[in-house]
């Protein structure tokens, strides 16, 4: 785990690991490290180096060059864990963190509603509603700690003993032939402003994919059913990332909530959502789906279209 709660210290942290430095951050929220918009941009950038795996990255300050030495972080591999909201997201990270590949290396899950996702809101989740169910909580937990101990026995080296190299399969269950496949057409599937993360998305896919080949107890190959799993998570960010990361105009985000309460009259919308937002924004909100064909208006009620309504069954 790297240690500090600031850029500084993990880069000082990752400097001091030696050859190579491998390491995972845990972070509650993502501002603990990037703080303001004024003076973060040049941070985003040496985040992003960092995560880019190469051999080395070069974190000297210029007080170590006049002194004739150099800091440097010796072939890193850092797994980032943070938290945020879109708010913060949206407004206080500097322009260009999409394109330059800061967010792209980011799977990122954003969850904007529960009732959506299925998740049933619970006053007290840290109680319990029978001794079956903690039971199962209990069981699961144990089941998965010591599916993690068995995944680091299988892959640990020994002193001195190189890393594995996950190869891909071929022949009749032809995983390198399905990524070659994925990565010439991987622009076609995501959005016009979501092109730099496809970019990106070739090195993710392959990380997700040994990462579930190596829980299936593969420790040296990567099979189709990896890159199926991990071509389904890229797709489950990428139709959230549009939503959760990249700014969106005001009568845009009313509109999406708008689109969660229909069926309904404009009247109720109007009652319903002009404290929030301010009745103009809700009357703009709903020209904006009107005219995007997103809904319609049937018997005076506002509906989602059937492309709308089969456009979220799939996400779903």
């Amino acid at each position: 785990m790297v240690a500090g709660r600031t850029l500084e210290a993990v880069k000082e942290a990752l400097a001091q690991m030696g050859n190579p430095a491998v390491g995972y951050i845990n972070a509650a929220e993502l501002a603990d490290f990037l703080g303001c918009k004024d003076y973060q941009a040049g941070l985003v950038q040496t985040l992003t180096n960092i995560l880019s795996t190469g051999e080395k990255t070069d974190i000297s300050l210029k007080s170590d060059i006049l002194k004739g030495r150099e800091r440097v972080i010796y072939n890193p591999t850092l797994t980032m864990f943070a938290g945020s909201t879109a708010e913060w997201l949206q407004g206080m990270l500097p322009d260009g963190s999409l394109d330059g590949g800061f967010i792209p290396r980011f799977v990122v899950a954003a969850e904007h509603s529960k009732k959506e996702a299925g998740i049933r809101p619970i006053a007290h989740p840290g109680r319990y509603t029978s001794f079956e169910q903690r039971r199962s909580v209990k069981d699961g937990e144990a089941r998965f700690l010591e599916a993690l101990r068995n995944v680091a026995q299988k892959t640990a080296l020994e002193e001195g003993q190189k890393p594995r190299t996950m190869n891909e399969t071929s022949g009749v269950n032809d995983a390198e032939g399905w990524y070659e496949n994925w990565y010439a057409n991987r622009f076609t599937q995501f959005s016009p402003v979501l092109q730099a993360y496809a970019s990106r998305s070739a090195g993710l896919i392959r990380r997700l994919a040994m990462l579930m080949a190596i829980t299936r107890e593969h420790t040296n190959h990567i099979e189709e059913e990896d890159y199926h799993f991990a071509d389904q998570v890229i797709h489950h960010a990428a139709e959230r990332l549009e939503t959760a990361v990249i700014p969106q105009s005001k009568e845009v985000k009313v509109g999406w909530e708008i689109l969660r309460l229909l069926p309904d009259t404009q009247q109720n919308l109007l009652r319903t959502l002009s404290g929030q937002h301010g009745s103009m924004w809700v009357k703009r909100a709903i020209q904006y789906i009107l005219e995007s064909g997103q809904a319609e208006f049937v018997n005076n009620h506002l509906h989602k279209t059937a492309q709308t309504v089969k456009e979220n069954n799939g996400k779903n």
